[in-house]
């Protein structure tokens, strides 16, 4: 009896000072990264626009379309989405008006289209209209996901009419890839 009242108090996280310990260490882990992250944001201060300009072009390297002939960027991420807006906008000069939105969902999730392209339309403040047909991934999830209503899918964000501006994002790369860092 006591080696089995032992084995059950050993898996229950109530026995003792257990649950009081690991909520200590919750907060005190919470307070730290708190810190951390403030600290981070105080060090990236404000950006000029050179350091947009770097960073947009850092991005589009990173997750921007190479091989289409014109821009474009994917992702899933609401804040990279705008930030990379902001550099298309700002930076390079494109009017919103010759942006196209494009929501990529899984075919599970086709009854909310609405629901997802409204949630990006206001995310971004970017009326339906600039919104081109979904996308429908056919893919079956194995993983059965604990609030799929979170899901919001990927987002493609085109520029009407922009080979020359995709030449000269390419331009950007390539002076990324050239730059010397100093030591």
């Amino acid at each position: 009896e006591q080696i089995t009242a032992l084995e059950k108090n050993q898996r229950d996280p109530f026995y003792g000072r257990r649950l009081a310990y690991s909520q200590k260490q919750q907060s005190i882990r919470k307070e730290k990264e708190r810190i951390i992250r403030s600290s981070a944001v105080v060090e990236i201060g404000t950006l000029s626009k050179r350091d947009l300009l770097i960073s947009g072009a850092s991005l589009y390297w990173a997750e921007g379309f190479k091989k289409d002939n014109m821009v474009g960027f994917a992702n899933t991420d609401p804040e990279m989405i705008k930030f990379i807006l902001k550099w298309l906008i700002e930076c390079l000069q494109v009017k919103l008006e010759n942006i196209r939105l494009r929501v990529g969902i899984n075919e599970s999730h086709r009854h909310r289209t609405n629901i997802i392209e409204k949630y990006w339309s206001n995310v971004l403040d970017i009326p339906l209209s600039q919104f081109s047909k979904p996308f429908y991934q056919k893919v079956k999830w194995n993983k059965v996901y604990e609030h799929p209503e979170d899901y919001y899918g990927t987002l493609r964000v085109r520029v009407l009419k922009s080979t020359d501006l995709l030449r000269r994002i390419k331009g950007m790369v390539t002076g990324l890839t050239n730059s010397p860092i100093p030591n």
